[in-house]
């Protein structure tokens, strides 16, 4: 029970960090998309 109590807190801690680096990569993808669209025109 204690085991699997302290997988789930860290499994919490991990799914906003988890988030944030979605986030990041999609921005990076946006930002690299843009660039290489913008080089076409």
């Amino acid at each position: 029970m204690l085991i699997s109590s302290y997988r789930f807190q860290k499994d919490i801690k991990i799914i906003p960090v988890i988030k944030q680096l979605l986030i990041s990569l999609v921005l990076i993808l946006k930002t690299e998309i843009l660039s290489i669209i913008s080089g076409i025109i």
